[in-house]
C-alpha cells in the first residue's frame, strides 16, 4: 500500500511540475529558464511517507553568478518603469496566482507534508500580498525638507538593487511571497534561495510572476544547499541586502557573512 501511495505522489508531482513549469525535471529558475545545477544531488522526500520523490542538483557558485547578472539587468529595466506600471503588473501577479492556486497548493501539500487546507490558505495569502504591495508601488515617496535658505532640500527613496532572500522549509511559498512582494514593490530584484528540502512551489510561483508580466530575471530562484549556493549568493558583489527566515544558528552564520561585506 505504501508503494501505491508513494507512486501516486510521484505521479502527482510530475504532473504538477509539467503544468506549472512545463517540465518534470528540476533545477534553478534563472532569467526565465530552468537551469540544471552542477553540484551534489539533493533528494526531496515526501514527509508523509518518507520516500524520495524527486532529485535535483545543487546550483552552486556559477549559477548564482548568472542569476546575479540577470537580476542586475532586470532591476534596471524594472526601476525605469513608472511606479503605476509596476503596481499594475503586481496586481496581475495576484490574479495569476489565484488562477493557479489549487495546483500550487497541491504541490506544497506533497512536498512540504502539510494539510491541503493550510496550503490553500497560504497560497491565497500570497495573492493578497501582491495585491497589497501593488497598491504601495506609487506611494513610496521622499520628502521636501524646509530649510532656512533658498536651497531645495529633499529626500528620495531608491531600491537596494539586488536582494538575496533565504526562506525556510516549513512555509516555502508563503514566506517566498512575503519576501518577494515588498522587495519588487520597492524596485529591487531578487535572488531567492528556498530551503533545499522544499524548493518546488517557490520556483513555480516565480514562473507565474513572469507569466503575469514581471521581467525575466527580476526574481531568480537559486535552488541548492546553504553552505554552497546560499553562501555564494550572500558573498556575491551584487547582493546589497539579505533577508532570512530560519533557525538562530543559521541566522548567526548569515549575519556574520553579511557583516564581512557591510550589508544589512
Amino acid at each position: 500500500m505504501s508503494f501505491i501511495v508513494e507512486k501516486n505522489g510521484e505521479q502527482q508531482v510530475e504532473a504538477l511540475l509539467h503544468e506549472l513549469l512545463g517540465t518534470s525535471t528540476f533545477g534553478s529558475w534563472i532569467d526565465g529558464e530552468l537551469v540544471t545545477g552542477h553540484g551534489d544531488s539533493i533528494d526531496l522526500t515526501n514527509p508523509a511517507t518518507g520516500q524520495v520523490f524527486l532529485s535535483y542538483r545543487d546550483a552552486g557558485k556559477d549559477i548564482v553568478a548568472n542569476a546575479a547578472d540577470a537580476a542586475i539587468k532586470a532591476q534596471k529595466a524594472w526601476w525605469s518603469m513608472t511606479a503605476s506600471a509596476r503596481g499594475q503588473l503586481m496586481w496581475k501577479c495576484s490574479m495569476k496566482i489565484r488562477e493557479a492556486a489549487e495546483s500550487l497548493a497541491r504541490l506544497e501539500c506533497i512536498s512540504a507534508g502539510k494539510p491541503i487546507r493550510d496550503c490553500r490558505v497560504e497560497v491565497a495569502k500570497v495573492a493578497e500580498m501582491f495585491e497589497y504591495y501593488a497598491g504601495w508601488c506609487d506611494k513610496i515617496m521622499g520628502q521636501v525638507i524646509p530649510v532656512p535658505t533658498t536651497h531645495l532640500n529633499y529626500t528620495r527613496h531608491e531600491p537596494y538593487g539586488v536582494v538575496t532572500q533565504i526562506t525556510p522549509w516549513n512555509a516555502p511559498i508563503f514566506t517566498g511571497g512575503w519576501q518577494i512582494a515588498p522587495a519588487i514593490c520597492a524596485g529591487n530584484a531578487v535572488l531567492l534561495k528556498p530551503s533545499e528540502l522544499t524548493p518546488l512551489s517557490t520556483t513555480a510561483l516565480v514562473k507565474i510572476l513572469e507569466q503575469a508580466g514581471i521581467p525575466r530575471g527580476l526574481v531568480n530562484v537559486i535552488n541548492g544547499l546553504g553552505h554552497t549556493t546560499g553562501s555564494a549568493a550572500i558573498a556575491h558583489p551584487a547582493t546589497n541586502k539579505v533577508v532570512f527566515v530560519g533557525s538562530p544558528k543559521t541566522g548567526a552564520l548569515i549575519a556574520s557573512a553579511s557583516t564581512q561585506r557591510v550589508i544589512p
